[in-house]
């Protein structure tokens, strides 16, 4: 029983303190939305595009390779060339597009963005090393903490500047301060490893591991963003910063949930892999330990999408009501694909991951354009179709590799389906009391998410004995 606490402990930890993180987040849009213009707010939302694709190159390839590597000695120093490598070149890219942007289609604003944006790669560089060394050891409850620290810290620091009227570079200053504090406190929690020099033919086979890593996380960022791109090219920056903010809102949800996923499950599966393990299906459970809390999370975001505009982003954003209720949906797939990508990446089945996101890629910009007529709206419902057809296909990869008995199958997914059904139960009923009985604004969004809350706790009490069992497996390093 306390080895069942003590584990749903440990992973509430790592929801709470994303959720945490999260909510800065979303205290930073919404302040940035009383402060910026969606014209603004779309110009930041593209520039950011690009430096998110090339900070995300660093969390994947040596990343993910240092987690799991048998020889910690022989290894630190050749992921942290290769990581700095990778740095350079996106740095490089990303300067180069900039220019571009500058000189051949006179987009000032984006191009002085980039570039002022571009160093802060370096900060990442370091930041996501110290990090992978930091889970390796086990030390998640240390590493959740900093990080809620850090994004406190920054989240405060830019709402005060934009308060102050630093505007965009308010948002700008953000980043930098949440860099600089990653590598100053990840560095203070732990004894960094000696450093030799690296082995050319090392950080070449580590690059190689990478490089189908780089690529999926590539074209896995233009399915996420092509949204972005096309509303902005065939519409308005209006429409990009009407869908960013949109999706902001509903990742702030999910993210507390589909980051611990692939974090825990990355962490655990990687532990398994160095001692020499097979894969099998607790990877299942792994998935199921976040999505009994989150599947119903993000049901009750889509069941509110409406009034979450209007009392988080304000009036004038009413119109990202629908792109909310449809993001939401699409994202509940997230938590089963980071999971099922944690046991492919691990156990080196990379190339299937790029395979899959590169189709994503290309079904997300077809799909996108061909609902253009549709607006932000249509853009939802692109990420929505791609979302689900490549999550179930991962998973289909995934339980060939890692097989699960039916019978336990059964079981676990009404670990998940029963809360969920609860919630969205809960939470319409509430909806419905709210219009007959409380006064527009505020109040409703509190009581039907308290009666969704109800529900999700009635859920979850039938099935007690699944959850916490899959919790255990999540959490247990042995």
């Amino acid at each position: 029983m306390k080895q069942n606490l003590r584990s749903a402990g440990a992973a509430l930890l790592a929801i709470g303190s994303r959720a945490s993180t999260q909510l800065f987040v979303v205290a930073v849009t919404l302040v940035a939305t009383r402060y910026l213009s969606p014209d603004d707010f779309g110009v930041f939302a593209i520039a950011t595009v690009f430096i998110t694709l090339a900070r995300t190159l660093l969390y994947t390839g040596p990343f993910e390779y240092l987690m799991k590597a048998p020889d910690l000695a022989r290894t630190a120093s050749e992921c942290l060339a290769a990581t700095v490598l990778t740095a350079a070149a996106a740095s490089i890219a990303v300067l180069l597009l900039a220019l571009v942007l500058l000189l051949g289609f006179g987009s000032g604003a984006i191009a002085w963005l980039m570039l002022v944006l571009v160093p802060t790669n370096l900060l990442a560089a370091m930041a996501s090393w110290e990090e992978a060394l930091l889970l390796r050891a086990g030390r998640l409850r240390a590493y959740y903490v900093a990080t809620m620290l850090i994004e406190l810290s920054s989240a405060l620091v830019a709402i005060w500047l934009l308060v102050i009227g630093w505007q965009l570079g308010a948002l700008v200053a953000q980043v930098y301060l949440r860099m600089g504090l990653a590598v100053l406190g990840y560095a203070a929690l732990m004894r960094l490893p000696p450093l030799r020099h690296p082995r050319p033919g090392g950080v070449r086979r580590v690059l190689r591991w990478s490089s189908a890593r780089y690529g999926a996380t590539f074209v896995g960022f233009l399915s996420n963003y092509s949204g972005d791109l096309i509303l902005g090219a065939l519409l308005s920056p209006a429409a990009t910063g009407v869908f960013r903010a949109s999706n902001r809102v509903v990742t702030a949800a999910s993210d507390m949930f589909s980051q611990p996923a692939a974090l825990l499950s990355r962490t655990a599966l990687s532990h398994r892999f160095a001692q020499g393990r097979p894969a099998d299906g607790s990877w299942f459970a792994m998935f199921v330990a976040i999505g009994f809390i989150g599947w119903p999370a993000l049901l009750g975001v889509a069941l509110l999408g409406d009034w979450i505009a209007v009392t988080a982003l304000g009036p004038a954003w009413s119109s990202a009501a629908g792109p909310i209720a449809i993001l939401a949906v699409a994202r509940l797939w997230s938590m089963l694909t980071a999971v099922a990508t944690a046991l492919l990446v691990t156990y080196d089945r990379q190339r299937l991951v790029l395979s899959s996101q590169m189709l994503a890629a290309v079904g997300v910009a077809l799909a996108t354009v061909a609902l253009a007529v549709w607006g932000v709206t249509g853009a939802a419902l692109a990420a929505l179709g791609v979302n689900m057809a490549v999550s179930l296909w991962l998973a289909r990869a995934a339980l060939r590799l890692g097989p699960l008995p039916f019978a336990e199958a059964d079981q676990l997914l009404q670990a998940i389906l029963l809360p969920s059904l609860c919630t969205a139960v809960g939470t319409i009923v509430g909806r419905l009391l709210a219009v007959d009985h409380v006064a527009v604004g505020a109040g409703q969004l509190v009581l039907a998410i308290g009666c969704g809350s109800v529900g999700w706790v009635v859920g979850v009490v039938l099935v007690r004995r699944a959850a916490l069992g899959a919790l255990l497996l999540l959490t247990q390093r042995s």
